[in-house]
């Protein structure tokens, strides 16, 4: 049977293996480029921004591509993420769902077999071919990571590309649409299932688990005048990487929702609006004072019972992230795995 279901897939497991190497050649490529202009502009002669006047023709070029092509890879990470966790679907749902599409599921379980032991080895083949195909994704978008330095590693794209965390995010679509091809038995609907539900997961996790899994550092942002400049503090650490700045409640824990924090927001912009007309006469405050300024944003705060805060992880806790996301998520997988291996048999064909 395992042959059977790895002669069903091969197809599908030639054309995933053909997408992932074109995102593997793509990685290489423009890690490589990114790498060499590195190298030109923070060594000789621009020394990273501080050439002279006889070199500011090459510099300026050298500069313009790297940034360029630094910030332009917003659009390759999310192909790489949808490719990957379509890939993955795709193998989900010709596994289950096209078997009860084409009606050979039938001759499948009059064979020796039990119908546990076909649920077994098929999905196997299935999960296995996904670990093969997503595997080498993930090893070279890490060694991208460190070469393009498109984002911080905990930016919610990057964190799901570097690393493994991908490889459990596919494992997991692919389970949903292994279950899911007992009822639903029509395999391109479930492509579109298992993309939006491993990209869902991947943002639920991001927006309200994320900080509860390690350690965060959290600082309330104070707002005061220096010398006649306004200053934020308190400054972070470089070891720290940025996650979250927003309002809270004060003495709220944690990180409130979107919606929340979108709520305070709003509530701020419309407080700020009307205490600039008391306090400059106009709603406007592009001309006022760095201590109007202060005096405007902390009214505000006082009324509403809010404060600033920006949230922090330790550079030191990506992996520990990757591994105990990366546990949860293949969790579920196995869940659903079970779930399915016991549903089987109360199946109709």
């Amino acid at each position: 049977m395992m042959w059977i279901a790895w002669r069903r897939l091969r197809s599908i497991l030639v054309g995933g293996a053909l997408a992932v190497a074109i995102i593997i050649a793509i990685a290489v490529w423009t890690g490589r480029t990114a790498q060499h202009l590195a190298r030109q502009y923070y060594g000789a002669p621009c020394h990273g921004g501080g050439w002279s006047t006889a070199n500011s023709t090459f510099c300026n070029r050298v500069s313009q591509q790297y940034f360029s092509l630094q910030g332009g890879q917003g659009n390759y990470l999310l192909v790489v993420i949808v490719v990957t966790l379509v890939i993955a679907s795709v193998i989900g749902a010709a596994t289950v769902a096209a078997e009860f599409d084409r009606g050979t599921v039938r001759w499948a379980w009059t064979q020796s077999r039990s119908r546990r032991r076909w649920w077994s080895e098929s999905s196997a083949v299935a999960l296995l071919g996904t670990a093969v195909l997503i595997i080498p994704v993930a090893v070279t978008m890490s060694w991208w990571e460190g070469a393009v330095h498109y984002q911080t590693r905990f930016d919610s794209q990057v964190f799901l590309a570097d690393g493994w965390i991908l490889v459990a995010y596919a494992m997991l679509a692919t389970s949903l649409t292994l279950i899911l091809g007992l009822f639903v038995r029509h395999p391109g609907w479930l492509v579109v299932v298992g993309l939006l539900a491993g990209y869902g997961a991947n943002y639920v996790v991001n927006k309200d688990w994320r900080t509860d899994i390690v350690a965060t550092r959290t600082s309330i942002i104070v707002n005061k005048v220096a010398h006649g400049q306004l200053e934020q503090l308190p400054i972070i650490s470089p070891e720290t990487d940025y996650y979250y700045g927003g309002y809270r409640q004060i003495g709220q824990p944690g990180i409130p929702s979107a919606s929340a924090s979108n709520s305070y927001y709003a509530e701020i912009n419309t407080c700020t609006t009307a205490l600039a007309k008391v306090v400059l006469g106009k709603t406007q405050l592009q001309n006022a004072s760095p201590r109007q300024s202060v005096e405007i944003s902390n009214g505000c705060k006082t009324k509403l019972g809010l404060e600033l805060i920006e949230v922090y992880i330790p550079e030191s806790e990506f992996w520990t992230l990757q591994d105990r996301e990366g546990a949860l998520v293949l969790g579920a997988s196995a869940l659903l795995w079970w779930g399915g291996w016991w549903w089987v048999r109360r199946t109709r064909a």
